[in-house]
């Protein structure tokens, strides 16, 4: 799929480890995802967490997860095409019989 941002939606949790995100093979986040909220009560909580890796240029991409030193739970990886005006893009699709 062609793209141009991207975001990462992912879980905190207690032994959660480091998430490291490559796109075409460049390093684009490493994050911590043991990582607590604290709330006024001073209360922590583990939640859903998302991080975007924003300005791509556009076209296709080799995005590739990984976990160091404990599991990360992905939810997702989301897509975007921020560029302007695409729905007057034109485009061509051709489709091969099967």
């Amino acid at each position: 799929m062609k793209f141009s941002d991207l975001s990462v939606t992912y879980i905190d949790a207690e032994g959660g480890g480091g998430l490291k995100v490559t796109i075409n093979g460049e390093t684009r986040l490493e994050q911590a995802t043991n990582l607590p909220f604290t709330d006024q009560e001073k209360q922590k909580h583990f939640m859903e967490n998302r991080k975007g890796i924003l300005g791509l240029p556009f076209g296709l991409h080799i995005v590739q997860a990984e976990a160091a030193n404990s599991p990360v739970t992905v939810l997702g990886i989301f897509t975007y095409d921020s560029r302007s005006n695409p729905k007057n893009e034109r485009r061509l699709l051709v489709v091969f019989p099967a």
